[in-house]
């Protein structure tokens, strides 16, 4: 029995290292063509161990990272331009795959126990499809948060946050776990900022990004979100002022 344990932890390892190699591959085509090539590879696995967690846990993460590579942009940028919730179907469908091949791995095993990455890209696949309650991620993700590394998972917790009526807790942290040297940090800050209805520093993180700036596209997106920042404050001069501006960028 301790050498069968050994063989299939050893494969496990391999398997991982295997998925961790080719989630690091650039190109999208050759990306997903590994993908769909290693998929078939951990399937055949699961026929002959229909028990092993490992595998399921890796199905779900294939299919995570298929769905993430066809995403209209990083989930930073589809948070700042308010899409995040409005992704193609063929993407959907792919975080469900992964949700399905997850919900296995946990039904066989104690998902608290689990590894941080496959509750993070769980949680992500679960937000994405809208398949489950911010508080049911929240409690996913509470556990963990001090273990977040990557900044866009800081980002994710800590939006998760704020949908789940955790405002402060989630711009503290935030603000902890960041920095706000680069225009894509200033802009996620003041776009969780305005989510919490904290209009002075969303105003504020807003302008200094604006003077960051040159590109058109960014100077639209950061007037038009001032326009609406004035307007929820009944400051409607400044709204139309802000909305004016907005258009002059379009």
């Amino acid at each position: 029995y301790q050498d069968t344990l050994f063989i299939w932890r050893y494969a496990e390892n391999k398997l991982q290292k295997k998925l961790s190699t080719i989630a690091a591959i650039k190109n999208k085509k050759q990306k997903m063509k590994a993908l769909n090539s290693f998929s078939k590879s951990v399937l055949d696995i699961t026929k002959r161990k229909p028990t092993n967690v490992q595998a399921y846990y890796i199905l779900g993460t294939i299919y995570f990272h298929k769905a993430n590579a066809n995403l209209p942009g990083s989930f930073s940028e589809l948070v700042i331009n308010d899409k995040s919730l409005n992704i193609p179907k063929k993407t959907r469908n792919q975080f469900i795959q992964a949700i399905k091949y997850y919900k296995k791995a946990i039904a066989l095993s104690d998902f608290e126990k689990a590894q941080p990455t496959y509750i993070i890209k769980y949680s992500k696949s679960l937000y994405f499809t809208s398949y489950a309650s911010i508080v049911e991620i929240f409690s996913y993700l509470q556990s963990i948060k001090k273990l977040f590394q990557k900044k866009e998972d800081i980002r994710f917790y800590a939006l998760i946050s704020i949908y789940n009526n955790k405002s402060k807790e989630g711009i503290a942290y935030l603000k902890k776990r960041s920095n706000t040297s680069h225009i894509n940090d200033l802009l996620f800050l003041a776009t969780l900022e305005k989510l919490a209805k904290q209009y002075t520093g969303a105003i504020e993180h807003y302008k200094t990004a604006l003077s960051k700036t040159t590109e058109q596209k960014l100077k639209h997106l950061i007037h038009f979100n001032l326009g609406e920042i004035y307007f929820n404050q009944s400051l409607y001069q400044e709204s139309l002022n802000s909305f004016t501006t907005a258009l002059t960028f379009n």
